[in-house]
């Protein structure tokens, strides 16, 4: 038999419960076997000082980005410019954008964490939450 985790109605207010066996359950909105990676929105916003602390803090956050790319994991990640352009210039980014699987809640935010641009204190504060995409299918 597989785990699958049932969330119901009642999970909009975080409530879930593990199932044991693979059987449709009257008020089923969605499930999925407990295991399964899921995606998670990391809205990551911006410090006072974020702009001078990006470029030193860079390389090592790209590099850490990386290894989700190269796990398949990665769906999309960037800055969000505080004006409409590709480059801001000195007025920098409100924060960054990354969507990833992860095992749990809990991983993405072990993993946001130890974001090397969490670590040189480029965000003031991370905003995480379960993402279900819709399109592109």
């Amino acid at each position: 038999m597989m785990a699958i985790r049932e969330t119901t109605a009642a999970a909009s207010v975080g409530v879930s419960r593990q199932l044991i066996g693979a059987c449709v359950i009257s008020g089923i909105l969605r499930h999925r076997m407990v295991d399964e990676p899921m995606l998670y929105m990391i809205l990551c916003h911006d410090s006072q000082d974020g702009l001078s602390r990006r470029a030193s803090a860079r390389p090592d956050h790209l590099a850490y980005l990386a290894q989700l790319q190269d796990a398949g994991r990665l769906v999309l990640a960037g800055p969000l410019p505080r004006v409409d352009g590709e480059d801001p210039g000195n007025t920098g980014y409100r924060g960054s954008l990354i969507v990833a699987e992860f095992e749990s809640l809990a991983a993405a935010e072990r993993w946001a964490e130890q974001d090397p641009y969490n670590l040189a204190g480029v965000f003031s504060h991370v905003d995480i939450s379960p993402f279900k995409r819709v399109l592109p299918a």
